[in-house]
């Protein structure tokens, strides 16, 4: 390289250096600058957003006497249903029209009649053995005293029981009372050709017909007692032990029909516990269930029914929405100073429309009770409150 070429680099390689150096500076001194100025610009102030007011839906409850209401559904079943049951051999000769399924039969009908004419024999036969056996005491009736008078004659002293002829004529009385029984014993069998109705019922189902031999015990239908109804209706220990023992009147009414009501009463509760239920039966009954002069309808067997029970009144209890009530057994509130306070809550009864409870730390005062939005408070928040019955 010659002297020429070496000396035009180095001046390049100085301007480019020079360049390098100068925009650094500029960049420098922008950047100074820049800070100065964000420096002297004021920061804005922060302000935190205005907290939401917070509405809540109050009911004001107070304590006092309330009384659990009990409620169970059940099966109308009969007071008594029975077998109508031939209590004789014999064919069947006749059969009442009345022995059909639903119709009603009074005490005492004749249902069937079982043919006769055995029985008839028998009663025959009994009463000639009767007046054998009468006429057996007469003769040896006659041949004791007979017997006294020969022992007089022969002057033999105090006569004996054999010789006066006792034990025969004994023998002779106890015949006449067997012949006796077994007549009661025939004309009985010959009333019994007749099959009657035990009781004023409904026949509820027919097992016999015209011809039919049929065998002692054999049914020839069912009948169930109309007198009145039964129904048992199923309650947890622990309502039952809440029943008012003074109130044994009830009402019961179809399920799903309100307007079909009957009157009942309470006639006794079992004292064991079901062991597949665990449940304990209340039975109830109603009086003449089909008489339509005294019910707006009849109450059949096998209707769907539900009752309320009432129960003993205890004091000191709050009557609160159910929705107030949580799952874990607390009440939210709201205190004169519009915070929210948490109560612990003793649930003694589920009404159908309420739920009844101790309140132990709010001594029996009145109380502003939250009954919705539970989920979104927590206790000590101030809140605003709306009665139930404002802006409706």
């Amino acid at each position: 390289m010659t002297d020429i070429q070496t000396e035009k680099k180095l001046k390049f390689d100085r301007k480019n250096f020079t360049g390098i150096v100068i925009a650094f500076l500029l960049i420098s001194v922008a950047l100074i600058a820049a800070n100065r100025n964000s420096a002297s610009k004021a920061k804005p102030e922060f302000k935190p957003p205005a907290p939401k007011e917070i509405t809540v839906e109050t009911t004001v409850v107070n304590s006092g006497l309330h009384a659990p209401v009990l409620k169970s559904t059940a099966t109308v079943n009969a007071w008594q249903e029975s077998q109508i049951a031939a209590q004789v051999n014999g064919r069947v000769v006749s059969i009442c029209d009345c022995l059909e399924t639903g119709n009603t039969v009074e005490a005492g009908t004749v249902l069937a009649t079982i043919e006769a004419a055995d029985y008839q024999v028998a009663v025959a036969q009994a009463k000639q053995a009767l007046a054998e056996a009468r006429q057996r005491i007469a003769e040896e009736q006659a041949r004791s005293e007979q017997a006294k008078i020969d022992w007089e004659e022969l002057n033999l002293g105090e006569p004996t029981e054999l010789a006066l002829r006792k034990p025969q004529l004994d023998a002779a009385n106890a015949s006449l009372e067997r012949r006796k029984v077994e007549l009661q014993q025939a004309n009985r069998n010959l009333s019994r050709t007749k099959i009657k109705a035990p009781y004023t019922g409904i026949i509820t189902a027919r097992n016999a017909n015209l011809g039919n031999f049929i065998n002692m015990g054999a049914s020839i239908g069912t009948i169930l007692n109309k007198e009145k109804v039964q129904i048992r209706f199923a309650l947890t220990p622990d309502d039952v032990a809440k029943i008012d023992p003074e109130n044994k009147t009830i009402t019961i009414q179809q399920a799903g029909n309100s307007t079909l009501t009957w009157p009942a009463s309470i006639e006794r509760i079992d004292s064991v516990i079901d062991p597949k239920t665990r449940l304990i039966n209340v039975i109830a009954e109603v009086q003449d269930p089909f008489n339509t002069d005294i019910h707006s309808s009849a109450l059949r067997v096998g209707t769907f029914v539900t009752a309320e029970f009432k129960g003993k009144s205890f004091s000191d209890l709050y009557a609160l929405p159910q929705s107030a009530v949580l799952t874990d057994k607390t009440v939210f509130t709201v205190n004169a100073k519009n915070e929210v306070e948490i109560l612990e809550a003793k649930i003694v009864h589920r009404n159908p429309n309420s739920v009844l409870v101790y309140l132990p730390t709010a001594e029996g005062q009145n109380v502003q009770v939250i009954s919705q939005g539970q989920s979104a408070l927590v206790a000590g928040i101030k809140v605003t409150q709306k009665s139930l019955n404002e802006g409706e």
